[in-house]
């Protein structure tokens, strides 16, 4: 969920530079009106245009929406545990999930940890044998 909301925030950032540098008038060209010696001419200028500020002011709208989806996303994304955030966690010999090192039972699987030794890897080989014949009478 974080990748899509850095994703959203830089798209909706990016949308609004598009957007404010999109015009908002239209040219005029100069022209004369009317004919004769009651003629005057108008000089060439800029007219605002409604149009196209609407546009701008919707596409704008849509640049503020994405990026406030994205930075909720981003934060969401923030707020989930992962499995690296407890440094002391240990995997379940069983599921292969994190687990607390004192837990007795696997939150996951509902398994018995308290027949597994904390270090399996000391563990002689004739103390893995009885280990192994303890999990297979479970």
């Amino acid at each position: 969920m974080k990748l899509w909301g850095s994703i959203l925030i830089v798209l909706g950032l990016f949308w609004g530079v598009i957007a404010f540098d999109m015009p908002t008038s239209v040219k005029i060209d100069g022209k004369t009106i009317g004919s004769g010696e009651h003629s005057s001419y108008i000089e060439p200028h800029e007219v605002f245009n409604l149009s196209l500020a609407s546009n701008r002011n919707l596409n704008l709208t849509i640049a503020a929406v994405i990026t406030v989806i994205g930075a909720i996303l981003f934060g969401f994304g923030s707020l989930q545990p992962s499995e690296s955030s407890n440094p002391n966690a240990r995997k379940c010999p069983f599921c292969a999930e994190a687990i607390q090192p004192e837990a007795l039972i696997c939150k996951h699987c509902k398994s018995d940890l308290s027949i597994i030794p904390k270090n399996p890897e000391n563990l002689s080989e004739v103390e893995l044998n009885k280990l192994i014949e303890k999990l297979k009478l479970k």
